[in-house]
């Protein structure tokens, strides 16, 4: 069965990859207008899985800011 879901509870915090992928995928998909969604999410995967700790850091300390106002957020949700 799928539960019912509040819609006003807070979106759950994005990963470092996720953050990567908004950041980027516009910019793939400009410069390869024919590729399909599927194409897309596997070369940025192999792009993030080439990259070295020190390039993956913004991300990681986005995701970090990210998980830190869910945890407010869902602070705040749980008292109402």
């Amino acid at each position: 069965k799928k539960k019912n879901n509040d819609p006003n509870q807070p979106k759950k915090p994005k990963s470092s990859y996720f953050c990567f992928l908004d950041k980027h995928r516009n910019d793939v998909k400009e410069e390869n207008p024919n590729y399909t969604i599927g194409d897309i999410s596997k070369l940025l995967g192999n792009i993030w899985s080439g990259l070295e700790s020190y390039e993956k850091k913004p991300y990681e300390e986005e995701a970090l800011k990210d998980k830190e106002r869910y945890k407010n957020e869902i602070e705040k949700y749980s008292k109402i």
